[in-house]
């Protein structure tokens, strides 16, 4: 599907003259349109197409179509059966009252070739690009940050129809793939116990069927990870993504036991209470490994942090200016840790603290400096602290003690969260699976880092004393 650019038509007067008819009080589309245009070109989008092949749809109406389809919470079909009906749409997007509209398997492909370029913020971009324009967004304006969760698209799983279901998705990753080798390996029970969705077949009720049924999954998937490690496997199938996958959850959720195994049963188990939990990071659907089960404020959710910046200005609009999707772990984890630090100086105060201190190794000196670096650098300290080894709660407890408004700890320490965690994430996200083979590296380089740092401030140190004796 290639890209063809076309100049943006007026909308047709058939459709302008209905569509008028039909909202006399005004539509906030047909407003839309009338004020911004159409917002996109086919320009903005041709790095995502290809030069040669059949043209496709012009990119700009289904960049509108995908915000029309964010905003009213519609699926794929929903949206493009919106296009085919509704007048506002088809004024919005230019297109005669007799357009038959597209599948909806289009919007699914566009938004695959956002990502696939790097494209995915681009809508936001373009849209604040036209507000820019028309007054209605400033530089240097006011803005602030918030942060709210996001539910990842995926069914709720119990821990049985978790373990199924990832082996289930394993093995049709591994028949697209590697279809021969499967057939081959696969034992013929394995096609009447995971042809079906687990949430779809009958789970086992009473107890005791409920852990043959767990018993037996165990092992199919500690025998599909043995066969996949075998050298007589294809290359490359032990480290698809699926499979990835289902070494974590098996690693999570399951103990192998003894050598012999008991009697009546093998010697796979699930993960009791008492069993220490691995370092692996929990999974909560195999088509979402990201996706985390969290409760802040009293919700519980399984998914994501987005955390949007909106500009505050007393007499403009408010508009989202940035959006960014985190794992929930990293950032909450973060703000939990230092709002309990907080909370702690706030209540027991700095006496405790010179007394529990030299208990974790907090000598006097060490609270001294602490003091003079909170002291000095303020409400900022808190920002900077998450970067400075061994500050970080340090400096929460002793705003607490301080008794420092808690608005004003949590605008400066959730921000430093967010940016502590945006940095890992992202450093992930960019190395993708070298990340493996950077520890090494990271390790023979910290010295040099850790003494780049150390003249680094050393420096900052110099240039503002130098300050001070020029004032």
């Amino acid at each position: 599907m290639s890209l063809k650019p076309d100049p943006i038509q007026p909308v047709p007067e058939a459709t302008a003259s209905v569509a008028r008819a039909a909202f006399r009080k005004g539509n906030p589309l047909l407003s839309l349109r009338d004020e911004f245009g159409a917002i996109f070109a086919d320009a903005d989008f041709a790095d995502l197409f290809p030069k040669l092949g059949q043209p496709g749809l012009s990119p700009w109406r289904l960049a509108l179509v995908t915000l029309l389809q964010f905003r009213e919470n519609l699926s794929d079909r929903r949206a493009a059966e919106a296009v085919r009906a509704r007048i506002d749409w088809k004024y919005l997007l230019g297109l005669e009252l007799a357009d038959p509209g597209f599948d909806h398997s289009v919007l699914c492909e566009f938004r695959s070739r956002l990502l696939a370029g790097s494209a995915e913020e681009r809508l936001l971009h373009k849209l604040l690009e036209a507000c820019q324009t028309r007054g209605l967004l400033k530089a240097r304006g006011r803005q602030r940050t918030d942060a709210t969760h996001v539910v990842a698209s995926v069914r709720a799983l119990n821990r049985l129809e978790l373990v199924g279901e990832t082996l289930r998705a394993a093995l049709n990753e591994l028949a697209i793939v590697a279809p021969d080798w499967l057939r081959a390996a696969a034992p013929e029970a394995w096609y009447k116990r995971y042809a079906h969705r687990v949430e779809d077949s009958r789970i086992p009720q009473a107890a005791a069927q409920r852990e043959v049924y767990a018993r037996a999954v165990g092992e199919d998937g500690f025998a599909l990870l043995e066969w996949l490690g075998r050298p007589e496997a294809p290359e490359g199938l032990g480290r698809l993504p699926k499979v990835e996958v289902l070494r974590r959850v098996w690693e999570r959720h399951f103990v192998r036991g003894p050598a012999e195994p008991p009697e009546g049963g093998g010697s796979v188990r699930l993960r009791g209470k008492d069993d220490p939990l691995p370092s692996v990071e929990p999974v909560e659907s195999p088509y979402d490994p990201e996706a985390r089960f969290r409760t802040r404020s009293g919700t519980s959710w399984t998914g994501y942090v987005v955390h949007l910046s909106e500009t505050c200005q007393d007499d403009m609009v408010n508009l989202l200016t940035h959006a960014m999707t985190t794992v929930a772990t990293g950032f909450l984890g973060s703000a939990c840790g230092i709002s309990i630090s907080y909370a702690l100086g706030r209540f027991l105060g700095l006496p405790t603290l010179n007394k529990v201190g030299p208990l974790f190794h907090l000598r006097p000196d060490h609270l001294d400096e602490a003091r003079l670096w909170v002291a000095r650098w303020g409400k900022y300290s808190l920002l900077l602290a998450y970067f400075v080894p061994g500050y970080r709660h340090l400096a929460a407890f002793l705003a607490g003690t301080s008794r420092l408004e808690p608005t004003v700890f949590a605008r400066f320490a959730y921000t430093g969260a967010l940016i502590w965690a945006s940095c890992f994430v992202g450093l992930g996200y960019v190395a993708g699976d070298a990340w493996q083979q950077l520890i090494p590296l990271l390790h023979q380089t910290l010295h040099a880092v850790m003494l780049l740092g150390l003249f680094v401030l050393a420096a900052a140190a110099c240039w503002l004393l130098l300050r001070r004796s020029r004032a």
